[in-house]
């Protein structure tokens, strides 16, 4: 089962916190985020998280747990 980061954040704003950030650094030019834009694990997976500006601890908890998910 493949679980969306959605499933792992505990609210709207954090889901929307996490995707601008990795948006921001996975597309530094290309200005505001689609809608309904979502990274690839892959694409996630290549990047530093503690280096992610708005993303944060609790952030990078999220993602590092949504990352892992996908081995289950």
């Amino acid at each position: 089962m493949s679980m969306e980061l959605e499933d792992f954040t505990p609210n709207e704003h954090d889901t929307m916190r996490i995707l601008n950030a990795l948006w921001d650094e996975l597309h530094p030019a290309d200005g505001e985020r689609p809608t309904n834009w979502r990274p690839s694990r892959g694409q996630v997976r290549k990047l530093n998280l503690r280096v992610i500006q708005g993303l944060g601890i609790k952030g990078q908890e999220i993602v590092r747990r949504w990352l892992e998910a996908e081995a289950d």
